[in-house]
């Protein structure tokens, strides 16, 4: 009986976890910019307008939108078919995903023999779930957490023991990457670039079998996108989300301001990583220190992994924050596995890495909602909703910043916002009839279309600062609250 009990400790531990997400997790960030790129294709498929988007640098209201992750935003369209419209609906489906993504990889390392134990099952979990960078991709919504669940059953199918069914489901699902998020495919590539380093003997057969087809996949995508004619709008989305030139690439990215200016869409700032990293470094010198080789070999692995995977990311191109789950799914292998190695053999180190993980899980989605319980009600939509949302009529067009396109969105008669503005052509702002500015950070600019034309009707200035400040340039734990000011364009509302 107590064997059955210890065995299911981690699903408690998910369960738990996932309260936790779906209460707090979901609602410590207010809306983030890549909500509105990735919903608002779905929302106007669903009401009848064609797949298109007035949120977007590339695309727009008369254009077939083509997303950088296709097979997230399938999903979403599901989803909020059975949910309905809202911020938390959207939220939700990349909680869901996310927990599938930490059972599914909990799973996989029992059935690769890395871990053994309940314990370093939750440790497994409690580390993909909390990580810094993951929980903010989730909690707001961003695709990231179905390419995990999906590298996940990459790696659970790897433990089958037929190994010819093995490499099947792998090379079948590896052929679908493509369609599902184009960092996922780099990501996949420089992984295996480290498992080759560590371990090329068990690992070249599953690397080779992935990249073709992953290749394969990219070859039918090209295929596809080319006979519906929008192959050259998903290359323009991707080259808007990187440096082109290599050498400009290596040469301004170093920079400091690069890192602060760039927030996390450039360097990441995974503080569960750093920790986890400083945990490994001092593993390796006490193990060389003590002759214990197993200890080595776990901190040089995870070294490995994180310098390849990163300098690969930035390299080929962009490594933000909220691609965190890249590096805690292996960080998590590794400090299950020794656990294991460590409590069986006895020592300390498994104390270390118990140590490790909490400290590393703390600094994560913890430490995010605790950061925002400072301001927390200036962070959560309900206020800024009861305020704003009867100012907007069913026949208004609107040009929002993206913190305001879930009040906006279902209110109005047509919604631009952000990316969109430097698209916005005169007869499209000859039509607005509402304009709403972020106190913070706006993609508002004057100098192209002034506000000359236009009565204030409201102002909302939020309670409280954020607890670390509200500038995105020092990372996501100082992300602005609700903060806007209201305009009225007067007719006639000429550029």
């Amino acid at each position: 009986m107590n064997s059955r009990i210890s065995s299911a400790l981690p699903v408690v531990i998910l369960i738990l976890l996932g309260g936790f997400i779906f209460t707090l997790g979901i609602a410590d960030n207010y809306t983030n910019i890549d909500e509105p790129y990735f919903t608002d294709p779905v929302v106007n498929y669903l009401n009848g307008n064609g797949y298109t988007t007035t949120s977007w640098r590339i695309t727009g209201p008369t254009e077939t939108h083509v997303s950088t992750a296709p097979a997230h935003s399938l999903a979403l369209l599901l989803w909020l078919k059975l949910f309905g419209f809202s911020q938390a609906a959207v939220r939700s489906l990349s909680a869901a995903l996310a927990l599938g993504s930490a059972l599914v990889f909990w799973r996989a390392c029992r059935r690769a023999g890395l871990i053994h134990s309940a314990p370093a099952g939750i440790i497994v979990i409690s580390l993909v779930l909390l990580d810094h960078g993951y929980a903010f991709s989730y909690s707001v919504g961003r695709p990231d957490a179905l390419s995990a669940l999906l590298a996940a059953a990459l790696f659970y199918f790897s433990t089958l023991a037929n190994q010819r069914l093995a490499l099947g489901l792998m090379g079948a699902l590896a052929v679908l990457l493509p369609f599902v998020q184009w960092g996922l495919v780099m990501y996949l590539a420089v992984l295996s670039a480290a498992l080759w380093l560590i371990d090329r003997k068990r690992t070249w057969k599953y690397i080779l079998v992935v990249g073709a087809g992953m290749a394969l996949g990219l070859l039918i995508q090209r295929v596809v996108y080319g006979q519906f004619g929008v192959w050259e709008t998903w290359l323009n989305s991707v080259r808007s989300e990187r440096l082109d030139n290599v050498a400009k690439m290596i040469s301004s990215r170093p920079a400091w301001s690069t890192f602060l200016n760039r927030h996390s869409n450039t360097m990441p700032k995974d503080f569960s990583a750093l920790v986890i990293l400083a945990g490994m470094a001092f593993l390796y010198v006490r193990s060389r220190r003590r002759r214990r080789p197993e200890g080595v070999l776990l901190a040089r692995s995870a070294w490995i992994i994180v310098v390849t995977v990163t300098l690969g990311m930035f390299f080929i191109g962009k490594f933000p924050t909220y691609y965190g789950w890249m590096l805690m799914l292996p960080l998590a292998a590794i400090l299950g596995h020794g656990f294991d190695r460590f409590r069986s053999a006895g020592g300390g180190e498994a104390r270390l890495i118990v140590g490790i993980t909490l400290l590393a899980g703390g600094v994560g989605l913890p430490l995010e909602v605790i950061v925002a319980s400072h301001d927390w009600n200036d962070r959560q939509p309900a206020a800024i909703t009861a305020w704003l949302g009867p100012k907007i009529g069913p026949d208004d067009v609107v040009y929002c910043d993206y913190p305001f396109y879930y009040v906006a969105k279902p209110r109005a008669k047509q919604v631009f916002t952000s990316f969109y503005f430097n698209r916005m052509s005169p007869e499209e702002y000859h039509r607005l009839t509402l304009v709403i500015i972020s106190q913070y950070r706006s993609y508002w600019k004057p100098e192209r279309y002034a506000l000359t034309n236009a009565l204030e009707t409201g102002r909302w200035q939020p309670a409280r600062a954020g607890w670390l400040g509200n500038s995105f340039q020092y990372g996501i734990l100082s992300p602005p609250n609700y903060g806007c000011t209201v305009y009225r364009l007067k007719a006639p509302n000429k550029p």
